[in-house]
């Protein structure tokens, strides 16, 4: 199986079993996914959606989702480029403001990879485009 977690509708895939990161039912759709049965999880962007704490959960859950030797694409704003960005003069204060005023929350790659780390996932790649980081992470174990 392939799990989507999507930000909003326009990116759901098809052929993706895919979940909106909607803060009143996101954990209870991803918990309808058995443990250990996705090849693939892409979580593109959407975790952003969720409360900071939601977002965290959603995402533990999501690394039980995947199976051994299973992939996890996972993206998003990467505030602390973001932030040198703007110190260094790169990027204005206008944006800022567009590249944050539809998120509820940021989160910081480096807690990602440790979070993945912990959890039996190898990084395989690790990039930064502009202000948004890419991890792809292979699980190297299952912990069932």
């Amino acid at each position: 199986m392939k799990l989507n977690i999507a930000k909003t509708k326009d990116q759901e895939i098809e052929g993706y079993h895919n979940v909106l990161a909607e803060e009143k039912d996101v954990v209870e759709n991803i918990e309808k996914v058995i443990n250990n049965s996705c090849t693939e999880v892409l979580c593109l962007n959407s975790l952003e959606n969720l409360s900071f704490d939601l977002g965290m959960n959603t995402f533990s859950r999501l690394l039980n989702k995947v199976r051994n030797n299973g992939t996890l694409k996972i993206a998003g704003l990467d505030f602390k480029s973001l932030c040198n960005s703007y110190i260094t003069g790169k990027v204005s204060n206008q944006d800022i403001n567009a590249a944050i005023s539809n998120l509820n929350t940021v989160y910081d790659q480096h807690d990602i990879v440790k979070h993945l780390e912990q959890n039996n996932f190898v990084v395989e790649t690790l990039a930064l485009k502009g202000q948004t980081f890419q991890i792809e992470a292979k699980r190297v174990k299952n912990n069932a």
